[in-house]
């Protein structure tokens, strides 16, 4: 037994510094190994105009991660951020889009994300009379390139009085 721990000493004595370094390499990379699994996010960006994107970061804000995507939002886009268990992010990009409404002779612009007819005129402060209907109706979901017209409808009851000749018979 004293023979083999002599010759194990012999050996730490001649290689001491490159068992030293080959720990201390081994060492660094468990840190940092451990370092990315807890500090790193696996974030995946759906854009209704572009391909998902999968991306790995360290940051978890969502501005940040937009700018790290390249990716630049109009002050009517929506983004939904969703933070599962673990590392993993979903964020979804929904961008902006102008419906055209013509109502009362002119033609005003609502600005959605998503939604149907009734959220576009909500949006656009359009309010509709009792009778007034819509092309397409109220609860169809609007896409970009469509567009809605409003029919106003009025009923009116004209009563005059008006003699009426007549002969009589007998």
């Amino acid at each position: 037994m004293k023979k083999e721990k002599k010759k194990l000493w012999d050996i730490l004595k001649e290689n001491g510094a490159k068992i030293f370094f080959t720990s201390l390499a081994l060492l660094i990379l468990c840190a940092s190994t451990t370092a990315l699994f807890f500090f790193t996010s696996i974030v995946r960006i759906s854009d209704n105009e572009k391909d998902d994107v999968v991306m790995i970061t360290t940051f978890s804000q969502q501005d940040k991660v937009l700018e790290l995507a390249n990716v630049t939002l109009e002050d009517t886009d929506k983004v939904l951020y969703t933070s599962y268990n673990g590392n993993y992010r979903d964020l979804t990009i929904k961008h902006s889009f102008v419906v055209p409404i013509t109502v009362d002779g002119t033609t005003v612009k609502a600005t959605i994300t998503e939604g149907n007819v009734a959220n576009c005129l909500a949006n656009a402060g359009i309010v509709l009379g009792e009778h007034d209907y819509t092309q397409p109706s109220l609860h169809t979901q609007i896409k970009e390139g469509d567009s809605i017209r409003v029919y106003r409808v009025t009923y009116v009851d004209n009563q005059y009085e008006e003699t009426i000749p007549f002969e009589t018979t007998c």
